[in-house]
């Protein structure tokens, strides 16, 4: 049995294994809204240009645990008719089930593809569409759509100077299918990652008007989906009509893009055009759908840009207001991380946590080949092209394959423009704090490092790049150097079961919310997830509802005043009892009278002393005055071993002293 009490007084560390449901809700809020409209020059040239608005969003917490969005911009209906389209796309391409296997098929696909993850970038967003005026009846007529997906083996870019692990978002398209009840045509909504979804757009939606896409746009809408990609989740929305839908032998497949494949993109709008031409058209082709090539040609293309939609994890209030208080009773917040550093640090910023030089680790796993990181990796190709290395060359070669499988027009546009090559070269706009710290990478370097440099590893509060392996091994490296940790994790996370029962203490919350989409009811997995709540609490010492967890801080200080009560208790019975039997030592020595005789020496050993022990253990507690000291880590308790042997060699110290004093006195 562990003694919760001593362990709780004791706590130098608390760490929190999951994100989702407990520092956040479990999906993401919207965050910015952007499309294009007209630009406000009146001169001749910009007639006909367009420039990038963004729309900032807040999300608001209610009581029910539900989450609520609006526009920071109170004047956000002069841009309605830009807004009514993305809340059309948002509706018609809403949440499914057919999404999620989808996203399995990506996450076998990203294995494959070098610096690529498949990240859920399509998240529930069914919210913005009420939020500008939509209906929930509007619903109804898309309930059953056929649906598309498309990726793309496309390799990630390399990682950003400081950052140890950087993997870019698979190319995918997600395109749902719904016919048009007045006509005999089909609507294709599209979401999807930026760079696959402008190669199928030919033109973009100003407000008022369908405008020709142009590589400026293209490159704007690009520098936007990577600045921002980095850091959160942006999704890209288009529109097409279609004459026709997806064979019925080509149901349920999912469609890879070729890496070359090229689409021609006007540079003007026709007015005019013959029938003939006009039949060459993607929307009039009736031609047989064979590969997959073939069927990219005809859903995947002639597609218009409607904008794009950014989401970010946002913080729940009470999470703040527990690293506050855990701060101030000097217990450290260590939040443990499965994204990359960017995002991470972004996410603990928003915590209040200090995530800038020297204040995280990654734990990212290093190279097999040769022992580097991808970091080291990717600036031993920036040192081998400047210097005459035997592998300069091959590496120049690699480096100039995986550029050649980036955006045709968009690598076309950065060599054509003297401007834009000299930014290329500039570092990126995206703010990275290097490791200047030296810090270790990879869980197996914190070891080394904590026994040859110093215990900073020890001090961060932002782990990133977590796995459940390294969680658990990190775990047992804090233990090895005297920390006391609270571990707390969600309830419905299998991977938290060896940390809950490696952990000194831990504590398995029940995540707030679930995964249904907000606009529908859905599966109710109340049941569900309380079943699982209860097999997960074996696991674990406690078993909590979120809204309990601001009671932790609390159920620390009143372990804190009761250890100190009884280590005060004990060390009053130590010394009282020690200058009982000196004064009687020093009468029989010297031969002095005796200053108690048998029944007062009873009296003070087995009545008076004890009774005033109890006294001082349950002394009331007074969180606002009472002052709480906080032992160091030398003398804290590592485990319960120890504490049985300082308790045990405490009470033999006792007992003799009051067997000596029955001795003198006798």
């Amino acid at each position: 049995m562990k003694d919760f009490v001593t362990l709780l007084g004791s706590l130098t560390g608390t760490s929190f294994f999951d994100k989702k449901g407990l520092l956040s809700p479990m999906n993401p809020c919207l965050d910015k809204v952007i499309f294009f409209r007209p630009s406000d020059e009146d001169d001749e040239s910009s007639k006909d240009s367009l420039c990038l608005e963004i729309m900032d969003l807040s999300s608001e917490l209610h009581s029910d645990g539900s989450w609520s969005v609006d526009f920071d911009d109170p004047n956000w209906s002069r841009f309605d008719s830009s807004l009514k389209v993305i809340g059309q796309c948002l509706l018609m391409n809403r949440c499914d089930s057919s999404f999620p296997p989808f996203l399995d098929h990506l996450s076998a696909v990203a294995s494959t593809v070098p610096r690529t993850i498949a990240t859920a970038c399509r998240r529930c967003c069914c919210i913005f569409p009420r939020l500008i005026g939509f209906e929930q009846n509007r619903i109804e007529p898309f309930r059953n759509p056929q649906t598309l997906g498309f990726y793309q083996r496309r390799p990630g870019e390399a990682p950003l100077p400081g950052l140890t692990k950087h993997q870019t978002p698979l190319e995918m398209a997600y395109c749902t299918v719904h016919p048009d009840e007045r006509s005999l045509y089909y609507h294709l909504m599209c979401q999807g990652t930026a760079n696959l979804v402008l190669e199928a757009c030919t033109h973009v939606w100003n407000g008022k008007s369908l405008v020709p896409i142009s590589d400026r746009l293209c490159k704007t809408a690009a520098d936007f989906y990577q600045r921002h990609s980095v850091t959160g989740y942006c999704l890209a929305l288009s529109y097409r009509p279609l004459r026709r839908t997806l064979d019925a032998s080509l149901k349920n497949y999912y469609f890879e893009v070729p890496l070359l494949h090229n689409r021609s993109r006007n540079g003007t709008l026709v007015r005019s055009h013959s029938i003939d031409s006009s039949q060459q058209d993607a929307f009039f082709n009736c031609g047989p759908q064979k590969t997959a090539n073939d069927v990219a040609e005809q859903f995947l293309n002639g597609h218009i840009l409607c904008g794009m939609i950014v989401s970010q994890y946002e913080v729940m209030p009470q999470a703040v207001q527990l690293v506050d208080q855990l701060e101030n009773l000097c217990v450290r917040f260590v939040y443990f991380s499965r994204e990359n550093e960017l995002r991470s640090r972004v996410f603990a910023e928003k915590l209040g946590l200090e995530a800038g030089w020297n204040c995280h680790v990654s734990l990212a796993e290093v190279c097999n080949d040769d022992g580097r990181t991808l970091k080291d990796f990717f600036l031993s190709k920036t040192y081998c092209r400047e210097t005459n290395h035997p592998e300069a060359k091959l590496l120049d070669k690699l480096s100039r394959s995986d550029q050649q499988l980036h955006l045709k027009f968009l690598s076309s546009y950065l060599q054509d423009s003297p401007t834009v090559r000299k930014q290329s070269e500039m570092p990126p706009k995206v703010t990275v704090i290097p490791n200047k710290a030296q810090l270790p990478t990879g869980i197996s370097a914190v070891r080394p490092h904590l026994e040859q440099v110093d215990n900073v590893p020890l001090l961060v509060s932002l782990i990133t790049d977590c796995t459940p392996q390294a969680n658990l091994e990190m775990l047992e490296i804090m233990q090895e150097y005297g920390e006391l940790v609270l571990a707390i994790g969600s309830s419905l996370s299998p991977a938290n079961t060896q940390i809950f029962l490696q952990a000194d203490v831990s504590m398995s919350v029940l995540p707030v919310g679930d995964w249904n989409c907000c606009a529908s009811t859905g599966r109710d997995w109340h049941q569900t997830k309380e079943i699982v709540d209860i097999l997960m609490g074996l696991a674990s010492d406690f078993r909590l509802a979120y809204d309990r967890l601001l009671a932790v801080p609390r159920l620390i200080v009143a372990c804190r005043h009761r250890l100190a009560s009884v280590r005060g208790s004990l060390t009053f019975h130590l010394f009282a009892s020690s200058v009982v039997s000196l004064s009687l030592l020093f009468s029989a020595v010297f031969f002095l009278p005796l200053l108690y005789d048998y029944d007062q020496v009873f009296l003070t050993v087995f009545i008076q002393l004890p009774f005033l022990t109890l006294g001082s253990v349950f002394t009331p507690f007074h969180p606002k005055t009472t002052v709480i000291r906080i032992s160091s880590k030398v003398c804290i308790l590592n485990s319960l071993k120890k504490s049985r042997q300082s308790a045990a060699f405490y009470v033999l110290t006792k007992y003799k002293l009051q067997f000596f004093a029955k001795l003198e006195s006798i």
